[in-house]
């Protein structure tokens, strides 16, 4: 189920292995798979923003590793060809975090770059700037709002109508079970503990992806 459901990922990014213009993808070219857990300046001030210790820090890092070893196993990337898979996990503090009853936890993200590799009149070379992209969110729930538009004010009756109005509006749109604890919404499709209905606020059911 795993490897079904990152290849449905992956696919629509891998599309362009069939383009015969210059220049041409190199669908058959042996890939090579990097991982990297993000230590930066900016990963730094994340875990210090959500208060994390030295051993929390440490220990979700390592559910981060073990995230990325699981999908690292679906034969996409096992055994690429054609890109170059280069991942990076970290944890993540979005804007706003605290303004979103919504978030709870530690939240990471994971960044599949699929670096293509071309061949333009002989010369061989990599797409490294932009190239199509996978992100997993873990404990992320805004990404599935489908608005931007917040409200928010003064205590007043008024204001918390139309809150709660833009809540109802923003739910996602719940498509299909893909598998046990898998649902596609039209933003995302999100994995859960299956069997556990999980409830946050009016909006979602849900705890996991991008």
């Amino acid at each position: 189920m795993k490897s079904v459901l990152f290849a449905t990922l992956l696919l629509p990014f891998l599309a362009f292995t069939g383009n015969a213009q210059d220049p041409t993808s190199i669908p058959d070219k042996p890939g090579t798979w990097t991982y990297a857990y993000l230590n930066d300046e900016n990963t730094k001030m994340y875990t210090q923003q959500f208060g994390m210790t030295p051993e929390e820090i440490a220990l979700f890092r390592q559910k981060l590793d073990n995230i990325v070893n699981v999908l690292h196993q679906v034969p996409i990337m096992a055994n690429p060809n054609g890109i170059d898979p280069t991942v990076e996990s970290r944890p993540l503090y979005p804007h706003g975090f605290k303004n979103h009853m919504q978030n709870y936890g530690y939240i990471g993200e994971i960044n599949f770059r699929l670096c293509p590799w071309f061949n333009s009149k002989g010369k061989v070379y990599k797409q490294t700037i932009e190239p199509p992209r996978v992100s997993l969110y873990i404990n992320q729930i805004i990404p599935l709002l489908r608005s931007a538009f917040n409200v928010g004010g003064p205590e007043d009756p008024d204001i918390a109508k139309a809150e709660n109005l833009v809540n109802e509006i923003c739910k996602p749109d719940r498509i299909r079970e893909l598998g046990p604890g898998v649902t596609l919404y039209d933003a995302a499709i999100v994995a859960g503990k299956p069997g556990k209905s999980l409830y946050l606020h009016s909006l979602i059911r849900l705890n996991w992806l991008n």
